[in-house]
């Protein structure tokens, strides 16, 4: 089934919140809290929104047909256009392709030179983002926990 793109403020919040309550997926997303309060989830989708007024891109919310599998896409973090992607559990195997879509639009849409990407020490199964273009660059602290930036230099 196709995928497609869409906005997270279409999304029903409890959709939202049962995504990031999966512990499969929390595993992977150490900032994560489990919280489950609908006003700060509803906050959460407007600050994601809000990132398409800031910088002119964003965060998607990912449907495979009609259903919601998951969001990503680019977001601000200390000036660079940071990937993200955050998919359900059934949706794993769609990654590589959603992926694909965000860096052709970074380089394409945006005309982005390059984007970053973090990942938490609990993805140490990496390699395939050198595929994509990505490299490590250092280890960073984020709300005081490490992750690895990987950046992936846009060739046009």
């Amino acid at each position: 089934m196709a995928l497609r793109l869409g906005r997270l403020s279409d999304v029903p919040l409890a959709a939202i919140i049962a995504l990031h309550s999966d512990q499969r997926v929390r595993r992977h997303l150490p900032l994560s809290t489990g919280d489950t309060d609908e006003a700060r989830w509803r906050d959460w989708v407007i600050a994601k929104e809000q990132e398409w007024h800031r910088h002119g891109r964003g965060p998607w919310a990912f449907f495979e047909g009609e259903a919601f599998i998951g969001w990503g896409g680019l977001q601000d973090e200390g000036g660079d256009a940071d990937v993200a992607l955050v998919l359900t559990p059934d949706a794993w195997g769609r990654g590589a392709e959603l992926l694909r879509m965000i860096l052709a639009r970074a380089r394409d849409e945006f005309q982005l030179s390059s984007v970053t990407l973090h990942l938490p020490p609990s993805r140490a199964r990496n390699g395939a983002l050198a595929r994509y273009g990505f490299v490590a660059e250092t280890d960073v602290w984020l709300a005081g926990v490490c992750f690895t930036r990987f950046r992936c230099r846009l060739v046009p």
